[in-house]
């Protein structure tokens, strides 16, 4: 278990494969979403497949898993800089790294990607919810009882993850601190879309997965139509593919991390400036 002070937070870290090298693949950063959401959900699905040739960092974010819970800073840029102050310290070199992120991880690395093209390589966003999901659907799972939250894990082997009572307690624990004593809601709530014109300066290939049966399906139409390199793949299940359709992401992430695609030039117009 390590560690890591950025931008202001102590982030909980795990990675795993093979050390930094010079002439080994770039890093892979997975970014989780909110609230149910922490880095157990990569170690246990993504991340050991990826980490066979190749480092794999994952952290919880802020106010998740065993991060630092600051009373503010849920929003996205906020995150896509507890992000940049991960990557900068892993890489300090400025090497290009590959983001993967599901759900609202999903539009943090997106954030990201925006406002530092030259830091990503590739972007695999899961089912990105854009705009964010309403305030009115995350009321109604926030008056579910602890049972019922659990029961919103997708299936039996993702509820199993969360199945030790320590583990659960803590997920409960973090559930209530999240919405009672910081800005994760307010800040959720106050989120706004990414309009077609700023996607678009999105210079990086992208690979946009979505679950079949996922209310967030149509934007990936509007990404494959909106973004200038983005290879849509729709997979069979809903919003949790990354527990839902493990081996079927897992083949489509590595072939597109190990095709040939080429970037595309960034117009100066497309400059975005931010944090």
């Amino acid at each position: 278990m390590s560690f890591v002070d950025a931008n202001g937070v102590r982030l909980h870290v795990q990675s795993m494969g093979p050390n930094r090298s010079a002439d080994a693949e770039p890093p892979v950063f997975l970014l989780h979403g909110l609230l149910l959401g922490n880095l157990v959900g990569w170690y246990f699905t993504l991340a050991p497949a990826l980490a066979k040739n190749r480092r794999v960092l994952m952290h919880d974010l802020r106010g998740h898993g065993k991060s630092e819970a600051p009373p503010e800073g849920y929003d996205l840029d906020t995150m896509a800089a507890d992000l940049g102050g991960l990557i900068d310290h892993f890489e300090p070199d400025g090497r290009p790294v590959d983001l993967v992120g599901h759900s609202w991880g999903a539009l943090v690395a997106m954030t990201y990607a925006l406002y530092h093209p030259n830091r990503v390589r590739r972007l695999v966003v899961i089912e990105a919810p854009l705009p964010p999901s309403n305030f009115e659907e995350m009321q109604s799972f926030m008056s579910l009882s602890p049972r019922e939250m659990m029961e919103k894990l997708p299936n039996t082997s993702a509820r199993n993850l969360i199945s030790g009572g320590r583990q659960a307690l803590r997920l409960l624990s973090n559930l209530v601190r999240l919405v009672r004593k910081t800005s994760c809601v307010a800040d959720f709530k106050n989120a706004r879309d990414i309009p077609d014109a700023l996607l678009a300066c999105l210079g990086r290939p992208v690979l946009a997965l979505y679950g079949n049966r996922s209310p967030c399906r149509g934007v990936g139409d509007r990404l494959a139509r909106v973004l200038p390199q983005c290879r849509l793949r729709e997979l069979a299940g809903g919003h949790n593919l990354h527990m839902e359709a493990t081996q079927a992401l897992i083949d489509e992430i590595t072939e597109f991390f190990d095709d040939g695609m080429e970037h595309p030039r960034i117009e100066p117009a497309c400059a975005v400036s931010g944090r």
